[in-house]
């Protein structure tokens, strides 16, 4: 196999487990307090990310430059409305995932201010 195959599924496995981490952190927080810390630190870093690459994810980034590498097309867009469509034929557009994150991201602010 490939290096850049390997590193495309590595990069594709931990920005997987990421996100799934960021829909448990609502749940979470709500459950033990002591994981809102955890929760808000995960919030700043991921906006923090996306200010320093204009709105972009950098584990999509860095996955569609190894795309580019191992000769397969890069997608555009937001890597969860791809895996949607890819993994379970769920077509959404990059306006709604921003909206779905932004409002999630809103609603564990709360809880952690609450």
């Amino acid at each position: 196999m490939n290096k850049y195959k390997i590193y495309i599924h590595l990069i594709l496995g931990l920005h997987t487990i990421l996100f799934l981490l960021l829909l448990a952190s609502l749940p979470f927080a709500f459950l033990f307090s002591w994981y809102r810390i955890v929760t808000g630190i995960f919030i700043f870093f991921t906006v923090l990310q996306w200010y320093f690459t204009k709105g972009d994810c950098f584990f999509t980034m860095a996955e569609n430059n190894f795309r580019r590498k191992y000769n397969l097309n890069p997608y555009s867009g937001s890597c969860i409305a791809h895996y949607l469509d890819k993994w379970f034929s769920v077509k959404v557009t990059d306006k709604s995932v921003d909206i779905f994150l932004y409002s999630y991201f809103f609603l564990i602010i709360l809880t952690i201010i609450i």
